[in-house]
């Protein structure tokens, strides 16, 4: 669902089949430092600012997730989430030049894991109706 998911679900999925814990925002966040500061040439200042909004996003979405039950998420939820995505994305463009961004867009698509779109084992193909740039329909 978003690029939180990302590190967490390719780090843990090989080792444990189902829905990944998730880890903490400080886990998460250093993650996120460790794979996007250097990929993203993010200065200090830059990374103290994308670390506000990842934290902030992060926390809202870790709330929403904790209050809904696991995949596929309801309507509502995932609208919510879309709106999270949508703030945190441009609060991203306000801190990153647009090739940073462009950059950070490549990230977030490639570590998101696939989105459930029915019963978890249900055995049939998972279809992920994400657009290509990364943008929440």
């Amino acid at each position: 669902m978003t690029l939180i998911f990302g590190f967490s679900y390719t780090l843990i999925q090989a080792q444990n089949p189902g829905p990944p814990p998730m880890p903490n925002p400080d886990e998460l966040l250093k993650r996120m430092e460790i794979v996007l500061k250097p990929k993203l040439n993010a200065s200090p200042e830059q990374w103290k600012g994308l670390e506000k909004v990842l934290r902030d996003f992060i926390t809202k979405t870790d709330k929403l997730r904790k209050d809904n039950p696991p995949p596929p998420p309801k309507p509502e939820v995932e609208i919510q989430m879309q709106k999270y995505e949508a703030e945190r994305n441009l609060n991203i463009q306000k801190i990153l030049n647009e090739k940073q961004y462009s950059e950070f867009q490549k990230l977030e698509n490639q570590l998101k894991p696939p989105r459930p779109q029915g019963p978890p084992g249900n055995g049939k193909p998972i279809h992920d109706p994400r657009p290509e740039n990364g943008e929440p329909k």
